[in-house]
């Protein structure tokens, strides 16, 4: 904050309030003293023309008594008791009325000249009739000229009023306009000189200029805009420091990233390469970043093979190959444009992957896929025929022994299917498993493909329950033929590494929308190192059931669970069991009974 600012400052507030209350002030003199010039003038000219008028008015009734006493042949009815009371209560009232200049004297000589003829006003001589005529109309003129003198000071007053009203507006304009200008150049200077400071766009970390406040709220103002720029520029350090850590962080995973980066701008200049792209060209990184990408100083034939690629027009997965270490590599190049937030192109990005491995192992595992189709068409064969001789002969074998029959033909069955499936989705994708749905009560199912086990389980001195708690009945969309194998197959490593007098628990349970079918057992569990690969293809692991002896297990079949629960849209997941053994718990999406409305 700056040095200049006072300790206390006023508020505009207060200032602004002092300067009008001076407006206010004069505004209410004024006022008042119109109010009381308009308040005597209208108390006092209608009460002196009053008075005026009653002058007047008596002058003329002491006339027309005065006349009636001369001539009484004006009123022949008349009565001269009447009109000496008519004269000398107006001359009475004459006397108690006198407001103007002169007035008194005028009184005075009527009354003098009333008194002289009163005892006999018929006899008065010619010359005080005449006289009396003259005072009495002087009498009249001197009150008809004030009221004519009291209309003129009304309208001299008003006059003035007008005058001084429009001299005070005027002055109280001028005044008004000065104190306006005051305050807005108290409220506008600093407010330009703010703007014009920050118009000039100071740089960030530097020391913001303002102008001295002279109010309060200036002040405080001030203090915003220092705190203001001062968390600013702290931001913007900040996200400078943060923008440049990231992009040493993503400099450094493109740079250390295994496929090949190239990253160009509209141009054609090289933004970024990573070692990869080094790799094939055989060029340092310092001669091809912020170079033209069709300008580089090689002659490198990796480089002109890829520079013609790029020049062309490019599908999202283009293919080639090129000779690195005199080996050939097959490279898959993808490109994405780089938009800015207008969504204007600025640049593209380059990846080259290196697929030569991968094609590899794809080739290896067609063959394997080969072979093993070819040494399982024999085994499989043999099993069939076999089944079938059991099948003919089975009548004279005891009930468990049918049972066993019937199981070795369907197993040979599925296998047989289940086989043919998995050569061929091998050469393409397990993922691309083919299923034939139908909708199935697994409560009902699971029994039926558990009838084999319970007799192997049997021989081992182990106990099968199944249990569906349930009310509802478990409605699911399975492919009869490769599902049960899910079960079949979790089932089987159970029996092969429980110990004897222990159960293997099936638990079917419902949810809303999910069905879950979970396998427990008592064996001795699966142990932490080989549950992370446990459903990795080809995984070996062994167990250890007392005695010297173990097992293998796990291996191709929970890979292939795995991809056939998916397949259903289902999940499978291991848990421990407690105290020992291992839950295998397959969930699958629930066929309400609304599924099965046409």
């Amino acid at each position: 904050m700056s040095k200049t600012f006072h300790p206390y400052l006023p508020p505009l507030r207060i200032k602004i309030v002092s300067r009008f209350l001076w407006v206010v002030g004069l505004y209410a003199i004024f006022g008042i003293s119109m109010i009381v010039a308009v308040s005597q003038t209208s108390r006092m000219t209608p009460r002196l023309i009053h008075v005026n008028y009653d002058s007047i008015a008596a002058a003329r009734e002491m006339r027309e008594a005065w006349s009636s006493f001369k001539h009484p042949d004006l009123d022949p009815q008349g009565n001269p008791v009447k009109w000496k009371k008519q004269f000398e209560e107006a001359l009475t009232l004459e006397e108690h009325n006198i407001t103007e200049p002169g007035e008194d004297t005028i009184a005075k000589n009527i009354r003098t000249l009333w008194e002289k003829s009163k005892p006999n006003p018929q006899k008065a001589s010619r010359d005080d009739f005449y006289q009396m005529k003259r005072n009495l109309s002087q009498l009249v003129s001197v009150n008809e000229k004030g009221m004519f003198n009291i209309a003129q000071k009304s309208s001299d007053l008003a006059n003035r009023v007008f005058t001084g009203g429009i001299v005070f507006l005027f002055v109280t304009i001028i005044i008004v306009l000065f104190l306006s200008n005051g305050i807005a150049n108290r409220l506008a200077y600093p407010l330009k000189a703010i703007a014009e400071t920050l118009r000039s766009r100071p740089a960030l970390g530097t020391k913001l200029k303002l102008p001295a406040p002279t109010s309060l709220e200036l002040k405080i103002l001030n203090h915003e805009m220092f705190q203001m720029w001062n968390n600013l520029s702290e931001l913007r350090q900040l996200n400078v420091e943060e923008i440049n850590t990231q992009r040493n962080e993503l400099r450094t995973i493109l740079t250390f990233v295994e496929d090949a980066i190239l990253v160009l701008n509209r141009d054609g200049i090289v933004l970024h390469a990573n070692s990869g792209i080094k790799k094939f060209i055989d060029l340092p990184l310092e001669e091809i970043i912020g170079r033209h990408w069709s300008d580089l100083s090689t002659t490198n034939e990796n480089y002109l093979h890829l520079r013609t690629i790029l020049q062309s027009d490019l599908t999202q997965h283009q293919a080639t190959q090129i000779t690195v270490g005199g080996q050939k590599r097959s490279l898959s190049i993808r490109f994405r444009e780089i938009e800015n937030e207008k969504g204007q192109i600025t640049g593209t990005l380059y990846l080259f992957h290196d697929v030569t491995d991968r094609r590899q192992t794809e080739k290896l595992r067609r063959e394997f896929i080969g072979v093993l189709s070819h040494e399982l068409k024999t085994p499989l064969q043999s099993l069939s025929v076999c089944s079938q001789l059991l099948n003919d002969h089975k009548n004279s074998l005891s009930s468990d022994g049918q049972l066993l029959v019937d199981t070795i033909n369907e197993d040979v069955s599925r296998i047989r299917a289940v086989a043919n499936d998995f050569i061929q989705v091998g050469v393409e994708n397990l993922s691309s498993l083919k299923l034939l749905l139908e909708q199935v009560y697994l409560d009902e199912a699971i029994p039926q493909w558990l009838k084999p086990f319970r007799v192997l389980a049997k021989d081992k001195k182990i106990n099968i329950e199944f249990e569906s708690p349930s009310a509802d009945k478990p409605l699911a969309k399975i492919d009869q033929v490769k599902f049960p194998w899910v079960i079949s197959n979790i089932l089987a490593n159970s029996i092969r590494i429980s110990p004897p007098n222990t159960v293997i628990k099936i638990r079917v349970t419902l949810s809303e929308n999910e069905i879950f079918i979970e396998m427990s057992d008592q064996g001795p569990g699966i142990p932490p190192e080989v549950q992370k690969r446990m459903f990795d293809p080809y995984f070996q692991a062994a167990t250890n059931l007392g005695e010297g002896k173990s097992t293998g297990f796990l291996g191709i079949g929970l890979t292939i669970a795995r991809e056939v629960v998916e397949a259903h849209n289902g999940t499978i997941k291991f848990t421990p069991n407690t105290p020992t053994g291992a839950i295998f718990t397959v969930s699958l999406p629930r066929v309400h009974l609304a599924g099965l409305l046409p």
